[in-house]
């Protein structure tokens, strides 16, 4: 709603000031209040169980800690090529995220400027990362999907099992 209403005051004022309409309609409109909600974290407990979960499952497992090692959001993590990775200097480079627009997985830019990074990587993410590269071949994703193009950004379809 509140975003509506910035869209739509906007407008408004564009033509008020255009000498379209006398008066903006949504200058005394009462706008709810935004509920914050903090970020919600895994404590460490939490974080040993999804680790486990995911220690025996090929496929998720170097998604995730690199995940959690990069903080990187889920698209930003399957836009990674093996072109934004110096493994021999430690660093990763943000340059784009993979989408979803009517349906069609795709490669998109990222938000803002201040997306597009750089950041150092550890000594355990570059072993990750290294294991990784052994595992996708000849696609240029680090993640690459099944048919090596990248992955679908529709994560809530995985099953990872309780560990045993």
């Amino acid at each position: 709603m509140r975003h509506i209403h910035t869209m739509l005051h906007g407008a408004m004022k564009a033509a008020v000031q255009a000498h379209i309409i006398p008066k903006n309609p949504t200058e005394n409109a009462t706008v709810p209040k935004s509920n914050y909600k903090p970020m919600q974290v895994l404590n460490e407990q939490e974080l040993d169980t999804f680790l486990q979960a995911v220690q025996n499952d090929d496929v998720w497992r170097d998604f995730f800690y690199t995940e959690l090692m990069t903080g990187l959001r889920r698209g930003e993590l399957l836009g990674l090529k093996w072109s934004d990775i110096d493994l021999k200097n430690g660093d990763l480079r943000v340059r784009r995220q993979i989408g979803r627009i009517n349906g069609k997985i795709m490669e998109m830019p990222l938000k803002t400027k201040n997306a597009y990074r750089t950041l150092p990587l550890s000594a355990d993410a570059i072993d990750v990362l290294m294991q990784q590269r052994r595992k996708t071949g000849n696609s240029e994703w680090i993640f690459p999907s099944p048919t090596g193009g990248p992955m679908s950004p529709d994560l809530s379809l995985i099953h990872i099992s309780e560990p045993t």
